[in-house]
């Protein structure tokens, strides 16, 4: 895996638990399923679209 993946995916679960979020919450406020919030996380699948990934850091943004 390539590095910026790694660190995406990882960037991903540590923000879900900054926000308190279970893996249903996070994905209901991104628009995804459970399912795709976990193979993120469990480095399965594909990496976030572009769209997900602006939501992903506005929800960044919103913690800071």
């Amino acid at each position: 895996m390539y590095p910026e993946k790694r660190k995406k995916r990882y960037r991903i679960k540590q923000l879900r638990h900054r926000l308190g979020l279970t893996m249903e919450e996070f994905a209901q406020r991104l628009g995804v399923s459970f399912v795709t919030v976990a193979r993120w996380e469990k480095k399965k699948g594909n990496s976030p679209s572009r769209l997900a990934m602006e939501k992903i850091k506005a929800l960044e943004k919103e913690r800071t």
